[in-house]
């Protein structure tokens, strides 16, 4: 843009300077300011390739002096950590885990204006909303991308269930999905055969799909099992279909001849049958015996050494006290209370990383920085009053509201005088007093040298042994919260029949100000899992000597 100006007079000369001055002005101020762009639409990649998050500044000014960062944004819009760029080197100490060793920029194009971030080996758990935050001395600004993952899961596996009634029960299952698939049983024609209902699960953030198939002698020998996924969030992207097929031979249904066809006379038939009858009823009575045995041992068990608090908290028995010890006879067989209550050594592999919430905790407590300890303190901090913060109840949330279908995590309580640990659901109000029994929250807590479950009344635990790292598992499945002695692998207490409609919170209260309570809450880390030595084993030896 040229100035000219004609100037007959000096007044004229003085408009035609200050013109020429706010021109140059505003040239000098709109040389330092850029926008941010990204993709108008969201991203779709499949699991296990590199993404490219699109990220560019407009006009193409030089940004190798300016910090960029990329940040995870949860259901709340509030952001975590990424990747950082800051004085022209990548500063990732306070990365989130799942992202270490897997970002980077395009250092050479940084110069062009291009901060796109490159994703490698996506993962599931990398689905969601990201912000790109670019800032220089004068200017800053962000925009936001969307990541969908598509799970392109594993050929479906068929197996033989066993006899039932007058056929063979066959069952296709298939995991590694997402979004969810279909799963149909088809004839060698291609015609969609009659099955049970299909089962869906999640399984490592994944969707896993299984469906039974009743076949007899008379139907067709050929099978197809199909597996096929629309992501109906896309419309570029194409259908997947993974099948497998099983060829069923006639032999395969000798097993379901009525007994009287094998034997070779009505004569043999009716000398067969009262044998077999009476060896029969005495199976009966030895499997009935053997029940009731089992059940006596069952129930002696769960009234003398576990905590096993049924219902919601309101259904307990008042005034219960219950005893918990650390480990199992030898000659007790607990196959099936193992199917209800399992032990740590099948769950300590769902561990997830969980970390504390910034936004949520009473002002009273003080959380590290990376987000794994918290403690009470004497002065209460300034923090904002959002409505998601605590301002009576002395308590801190995990960051992520978790969903899972089954997730197990640890906290060291060494060292402290009074602690209290659970989950809370989403709807649960943070303003004001907390009831301590409510159907709202599951804990367990350390007060005056007592340990006690939350009910209505609540519940007193006596343990031979003082926990220092408890560990809590949930299993949204079977509407159950357990807790357990990571270091000795003793459950110490578990609520069944509960009730979750939404997620829930871990929820954490390192208890009141003292020298003797000086020590934080600590959560162990998702790659550290306590490694402790079964009791049952040492038993067993010493008892065979």
């Amino acid at each position: 843009m040229v100035c000219v100006c004609s100037c007959p007079s000096l007044s004229k000369h003085w408009v035609c300077f200050w013109v020429i001055l706010l021109f140059l002005c505003r040239t000098i101020c709109d040389a330092g300011s850029f926008q941010v762009v990204g993709p108008a639409s969201p991203l779709y990649v499949v699991t296990g390739e590199d993404l490219v998050l699109p990220c560019s500044l407009k006009p193409s000014i030089n940004a190798e002096g300016m910090t960029v960062q990329w940040f995870r944004l949860n259901h709340q819009g509030q952001g975590s950590l990424v990747h950082l760029y800051q004085d022209r080197r990548n500063q990732n100490d306070k990365q989130m885990q799942s992202y270490m060793g897997r970002t980077s920029l395009f250092k050479d194009e940084l110069k062009n204006g291009n901060a796109s971030l490159k994703l490698r080996a996506v993962q599931m758990t990398d689905e969601g909303d990201y912000k790109c935050f670019v800032q220089s001395t004068t200017h800053q600004d962000d925009g936001l991308i969307k990541v969908l993952v598509r799970g392109i899961g594993e050929a479906p596996l068929v197996s033989l269930e066993g006899y039932q009634r007058s056929g063979i029960s066959l069952v296709c299952e298939s995991g590694g999905w997402m979004p969810k698939p279909a799963v149909d049983w088809l004839d060698s024609e291609g015609r969609s055969l009659p099955a049970e209902a299909a089962e869906v699960y999640v399984d490592s953030g994944a969707f896993r799909v299984k469906r039974q198939l009743l076949i007899n002698k008379d139907d067709t020998k050929r099978y197809i099992c199909r597996v096929s996924q629309k992501d109906d969030r896309s419309t570029t992207e194409k259908e997947v279909v993974k099948e497998a097929v099983l060829h069923i031979s006639s032999d395969w249904f000798t097993p379901l001849q009525p007994l009287k066809e094998r034997c070779m006379t009505t004569t043999v038939f009716f000398i067969c049958l009262p044998i077999v009858a009476v060896l029969f009823a005495g199976l009966i009575l030895f499997i009935y015996q053997l029940k009731s045995k089992l059940r006596n041992k069952k129930k002696e068990y769960l009234d003398t050494i576990n905590c096993v608090l049924e219902g919601e908290p309101d259904t307990v028995t008042p005034n219960r006290k219950v005893i918990c010890i650390q480990h199992i006879g030898p000659d007790f067989d607990l196959v099936e209370l193992q199917r209800d209550i399992p032990s740590l050594e099948t769950i300590k592999s769902l561990i997830v990383d969980v970390r504390l919430d910034a936004d949520t905790n009473h002002p009273l407590l003080d959380l590290s920085d990376d987000g794994k300890e918290v403690r009470c303190i004497q002065t209460p901090q300034d923090l904002p009053d959002n409505p998601e913060r605590f301002d009576e109840y002395h308590c801190v949330l995990g960051f992520d509201r978790l969903i899972y279908d089954r997730f197990y995590y640890e906290v060291k309580v060494r060292g402290k005088s009074e602690w209290a640990l659970g989950v809370m659901r989403e709807t649960m109000s943070r303003k004001g007093s907390i009831p301590v029994c409510s159907e709202e929250h599951h804990m367990i807590w350390l007060k005056d040298g007592h340990y006690w479950a939350n009910s209505i009344p609540e519940v007193e635990l006596v343990l031979s042994e003082r926990p220092q790292i408890v560990g809590v598992f949930v299993d949204f499945e079977k509407s159950q919260v357990s807790f357990y002695d990571a270091v000795t692998g003793s459950l110490i207490c578990s609520f069944r029949g509960l009730k979750f409609a939404e997620g829930v919170y871990p929820m954490f209260d390192p208890g009141a100000f003292s020298d003797e309570n000086a020590a934080p809450l600590v959560i162990n880390p998702s790659n550290t899992v306590s490694v402790y030595v079964h009791e049952i084993n040492e038993t067993v030896q010493e008892g065979n000597q």
